[in-house]
């Protein structure tokens, strides 16, 4: 990686480093340094002169500032650096079936920071950030009602009536999580408070606040510029999942031991859309807009029956 020294922190200084860094220098690799491997081992002379790193006479710069200049895209994978602080509280609440009516609840709050990654190729240590392999706040439900109606059950246990009315269940299940944190991927310059980018009403042409944001790439970062701009910023978030399932069923008893059952199923109950993250280039015209969904239905409905015998 090339030493810190290297690396711009001004945005008025970032295209001399980028020219300085970028000027060819002569190649100290050049084949002809290493002319006594002809004889002394022909074969690795031979494989050398098949490489432009060793045939060309002049080198980048920036290349030579680094820890292993012959090594192009060297990565060490077996250093123990990365960590990883999960703290979690859980809940659940049971109520076992009685009286036709059964209810499961659970909660989960998380707290995952992860530091695997690198601000800039410099750096010795990698940095802490929220998680995204994991949400703040998870909330399932899930119940079951039979209704009080029909044989066997406290109402209209005969009769006519009973025909009518008996034998209906109702079930349901409900989902929650906020959706994972945004991702900038680029480098940017930001002239705000980062707690300012969440504020304001949120629609899907202005899923947070552009204010403040450079918006003309000529004067972003460019290339060998330090990092200045966080890779996720806290509370930020793309749509999260809230959706409820249900259903209604019944059983026709045809004998003592046959029984018809008729169910129907609506999935995504609300209707409701779920939106992709939205654009985060600063640079396009589309910023912040929400052009995309990630998932593929609205609500769906299902009409089933099965026999019991």
């Amino acid at each position: 990686r090339p030493p810190r020294s290297t690396q711009s922190r001004s945005s008025a200084a970032s295209d001399v480093y980028k020219r300085q860094l970028n000027a060819n220098v002569t190649n100290p690799f050049t084949l002809a340094n290493f002319a006594a491997l002809r004889n002394s081992d022909p074969l690795i002379y031979q494989d050398l002169s098949t490489q432009s790193f060793f045939t060309s006479t002049t080198i980048r710069k920036h290349q030579l500032l680094r820890a292993f200049p012959h090594m192009n895209g060297l990565n060490d994978r077996s250093a123990p650096l990365g960590e990883v602080r999960t703290h979690a509280f859980e809940l659940q609440l049971q109520k076992r079936f009685s009286k036709g009516f059964n209810l499961n609840f659970a909660y989960t709050r998380l707290s995952d920071r992860d530091a695997t990654s690198f601000y800039n190729e410099f750096d010795a240590a990698p940095f802490w950030v929220e998680s995204n392999d994991g949400r703040p706040h998870r909330v399932t439900a899930t119940g079951i009602y039979e209704f009080p109606f029909g044989k066997a059950r406290r109402y209209l246990s005969s009769g006519p009536l009973s025909w009518v009315v008996g034998g209906f269940q109702a079930a349901a299940t409900f989902e929650y999580q906020p959706g994972p944190l945004l991702n900038w991927g680029s480098n940017i310059f930001y002239y705000g408070k980062l707690e300012d980018i969440g504020t304001g009403t949120r629609t899907l042409d202005r899923w947070f606040n552009t204010d403040n944001f450079e918006r003309v790439s000529a004067r972003g970062p460019a290339a060998y510029h330090r990092r200045v701009f966080p890779t996720r910023v806290e509370g930020l978030r793309a749509d999260g999942l809230n959706q409820w399932n249900v259903n209604l069923q019944r059983d026709f008893r045809i004998t003592e031991r046959v029984r018809f059952q008729v169910r129907m199923d609506a999935i995504n109950l609300q209707n409701r859309t779920q939106f992709a993250a939205p654009n985060m280039n600063p640079y396009s015209t589309d910023f912040a807009r929400v052009t995309a969904q990630t998932n593929t239905r609205n609500r769906f409905l299902q009409l089933q029956g099965r026999l019991r015998f």
